[in-house]
């Protein structure tokens, strides 16, 4: 994890994201993206390990979608 991931989270929480697993099983998780109180559920199960990247993927390509937008 490196400062930049941190940015990007940052950038998320001040504009209410929030992302984070819900379980499915002991070693199982779905990933699941708060904005605005508007609950996107993903399709995909992930392991525990594989949701903690992607999560900070999707910090990212959030902070990264709004650079692009300005």
């Amino acid at each position: 994890m490196k400062n930049y991931n941190y940015i990007a989270q940052q950038y998320c929480f001040k504009n209410e994201i929030k992302i984070y697993n819900t379980p499915v099983s002991k070693k199982s998780v779905r990933i699941e993206v708060d904005y605005k109180g508007q609950i996107i559920k993903s399709d995909v199960i992930y392991s525990i390990k594989e949701s903690e990247k992607k999560i900070w993927e999707l910090y990212e390509h959030f902070y990264n979608k709004q650079k692009q937008d300005e």
